[in-house]
């Protein structure tokens, strides 16, 4: 048993109401996943926070082990998925897990979503453009990643750019780094919204009319 026994609520898939109690050597933020005993066999659930339960402490498990560093269920999608298992008569752990993609479920590592990309290293910030002038390609792509002093990603530039990428890694004078997932490069959104007819504008006008409270609709076509 842990010397220091942190309680957590649990979200496990299993055909059983609400959730399940462990111990832990340290406190897990909520939306972190854990592998835990459950049965005669283990399972993966995804913590929903610290437990007040009065259950004593020798009856309680410890978790086997723990497979976030960080939620990867952020608190508001956690307390939606909550609040829809308790409005629907769902199984809570049921509904946690179906919001994970099958790979996160069966305990798999989190996909490295960082984005590729390359800056220029010291010697390259140390060059002149005399010294580009006979690689007009080459200079343009050094004077992209000059004029900057973040790293840029990687698919921002063409692929006859990419191209001169590489010769510039060769040479030294660029370097690959990596840049967090919000630094991907999105597509334009068209943000001109539909044009609605009549009777959909009374629709919206009706539901707009009842955000303060919540209340069903049922739209029909």
């Amino acid at each position: 048993m842990p010397e220091a026994c942190f309680r957590i609520r649990v979200a496990v898939a299993a055909p059983l109401y609400g959730h399940f109690d462990y111990l832990c050597e340290r406190p897990l933020s909520a939306g972190v996943r854990v592998r835990v005993p459950f049965g005669r066999g283990e399972r993966v659930g995804v913590v929903l926070g610290e437990s007040d339960a009065s259950t004593p402490v020798v009856e309680l498990k410890p978790v086997l082990a723990v497979l976030d560093s960080a939620p990867i269920l952020p608190p508001e999608q956690l307390s939606l998925l909550t609040w829809a298992a308790s409005y629907y008569h769902a199984r809570l752990g049921e509904v946690v897990m179906q919001a994970l993609p099958l790979s996160l479920r069966e305990g798999q590592a989190l996909p490295d979503r960082r984005v590729p990309a390359v800056k220029l290293t010291e010697a390259g910030r140390a060059l002149t453009e005399t010294e580009l002038r006979r690689a007009p390609r080459q200079r343009a792509v050094w004077q992209q990643l000059s004029d900057s002093q973040e790293p840029w990603p990687i698919e921002r530039f063409d692929k006859s750019d990419q191209a001169v990428l590489r010769k510039l890694i060769e040479k030294g004078w660029v370097e690959r780094t990596w840049l967090p997932p919000s630094a991907a490069v999105s597509r334009p959104v068209d943000q001109q919204p539909p044009r609605l007819n009549s009777e959909q504008k009374a629709a919206l006008d009706q539901i707009e009319a009842s955000l303060e409270c919540f209340a069903p609709f049922l739209l029909e076509g």
